[in-house]
């Protein structure tokens, strides 16, 4: 499987492939790390990375399924964590100067049990200051770029978690939504009306498939990639 059919695998399919030893949580890691590092400067998802990190878990997920050991319900899965919930001991800038140097001492509990269920976080992703706009522009960031068309946002707040999946840059990624700027929602309608605009400009029969599996958002058209 080619690489960047590899960064589209669903979190589902991953799994039951992990299981079968028909992939690898190295080689699927590798290879959103190498999709991350060719798109996003210019994307702009991503805040902080911690990929040699993620390289290294995903080297201990492998060894326990090939072990046959009992394994979690997202054991070696990437996944990228919004800058806005706290991740223990790492810098959590809430997309504010304010809090640039901030490292808070717990993770949020849905971060926590995220990564208590196996998942191997390897990027946080950008939000606006505070999460608090339907795009995704922050003074400390900057602005981040919706990967079907770069000169549009992916909305917000959770812009840059829905850039790294519609970009192959992760496998699932954590967001936020509230009744104010409803970030979850916004941003699948975002990303689909510039992914509907790009194809239908070269087909009439412009297919669309949206999963959605823990906060997982995979694009297809016409069994076309971003970039």
């Amino acid at each position: 499987m080619a690489s960047d059919d590899l960064c589209y695998t669903t979190a589902s399919e991953a799994l039951a492939k992990f299981k079968s030893g028909d992939l690898s949580p190295v080689d699927l890691m590798s290879a959103v790390i190498a999709r991350s590092e060719a798109v996003n400067p210019a994307v702009n998802a991503y805040t902080y990375t911690f990929y040699e990190r993620a390289l290294e878990q995903a080297k201990e997920a492998e060894a326990l399924y090939a072990s046959g050991a009992e394994t979690r319900s997202l054991e070696g899965i990437p996944i990228v964590i919004k800058d806005f919930h706290p991740v223990k001991g790492e810098i959590t800038t809430f997309g504010s100067r304010m809090f640039e140097n901030h490292v808070p001492e717990h993770s949020a509990p849905t971060v926590a049990r995220l990564l208590e269920a196996g998942a191997i976080m390897h990027a946080r992703t950008t939000t606006p200051e505070m999460a608090h706009a339907p795009h995704c522009r922050s003074d400390l960031w900057g602005n981040t770029r919706n990967p079907w068309n770069l000169d549009y946002g992916p909305g917000g707040s959770s812009g840059g978690a829905a850039a790294a999946v519609a970009a192959g840059m992760t496998t699932i990624a954590d967001g936020t939504d509230d009744t104010v700027v409803e970030a979850l929602r916004d941003l699948a309608h975002w990303l689909y009306r510039q992914l509907r605009d790009a194809y239908e400009a070269e087909t009439s029969d412009c297919a669309f498939d949206e999963a959605i599996a823990v906060n997982e958002w995979t694009f297809k058209a016409n069994g076309e990639r971003f970039g």
